[in-house]
């Protein structure tokens, strides 16, 4: 039965299929693989020439080359371990340790409280009304200053 179906196969089909094309290799690209944040575009391992890699170790990072998975003998599949890496961000994200979504002070209140008490009715008084050449709000300097001459290089 294996001799037969190793003579069919041997065989050329007289109307191929418009489905199937024969892979014809072209020639190998010499570009580095794209950078993604996601793992949709990213490269993996085993499409990457390992000796191409040795001489181009600057691009063997985690955001252009995703490791192959499990059935190339991968501890964890890369699906896995992005999906790990998200859940870690969502928690931070819920217990308040990532900066971008607000810091508590011991006063109770983030960068935004910070923020509003330095303007409007808040901000000090030793600002000085904007110039008729621009809106630039300037600290003023005191207009007196006692002088004793003790100091003096001219006396």
């Amino acid at each position: 039965m294996n001799e037969l179906f190793e003579a069919v196969d041997a065989v050329p089909d007289v109307r191929p299929s418009s489905q199937f094309v024969k892979r014809i290799r072209g020639k190998p690209k010499d570009q580095p693989p794209p950078i993604t944040k996601t793992l949709n575009g990213r490269a993996r391992r085993w499409m990457i020439d390992p000796d191409w890699l040795r001489t181009h170790p600057e691009f063997d990072v985690p955001n252009r080359i995703a490791d192959s998975g499990r059935l190339w003998g991968d501890a964890n599949d890369p699906e896995e371990t992005e999906m790990l890496i998200k859940q870690a961000v969502q928690d931070k994200i819920e217990m308040g340790l990532k900066r971008k979504h607000g810091r508590t002070t011991e006063d109770g209140g983030g960068s935004k409280a910070r923020k509003r008490a330095k303007k409007g009715k808040a901000k000090e008084a030793t600002t000085t009304a904007p110039r008729a050449g621009g809106s630039r709000i300037r600290p003023t300097t005191p207009a007196t200053i006692e002088d004793d001459d003790s100091d003096s290089l001219y006396n």
